[in-house]
């Protein structure tokens, strides 16, 4: 988390998501200006860009929706979106092809 006066502090938050795939936190107050979030999900069945350094203010005021890359964004995309205070990561399924060859890329 970083704050305002330049100060930071790491306090690892692990949660697991319900069903839905939702989870839901406090943040400390004061409110760090930024902060780091994480999904970690199963590579070999889901690609995602899981990991991001937020604006608190985006995120309480606009929501935050994780990006995809500009070739792979669909109508999906502008339908689904992050409210105010949400931080929406979205994951798509791995490609056949790296399922196929995820036990010869693991260590």
């Amino acid at each position: 988390m970083l704050h305002g006066s330049g100060s930071t502090e790491r306090p690892d938050l692990r949660l697991v998501t319900a069903a839905d795939g939702e989870v839901q936190f406090e943040l400390p107050k004061p409110a760090p200006s930024h902060f780091a979030v994480r999904v970690k999900l199963s590579q070999k069945d889901w690609y995602c860009d899981c990991l991001s350094f937020v604006s608190t203010q985006e995120v309480l005021e606009k929501g935050f929706m994780s990006k995809l890359p500009e070739s792979e964004r669909s109508q999906s995309e502008r339908v689904i979106g992050a409210r105010p205070g949400e931080i929406v990561f979205r994951a798509e399924p791995t490609p056949w092809w790296v399922r196929i060859l995820y036990p010869l890329m693991r260590d």
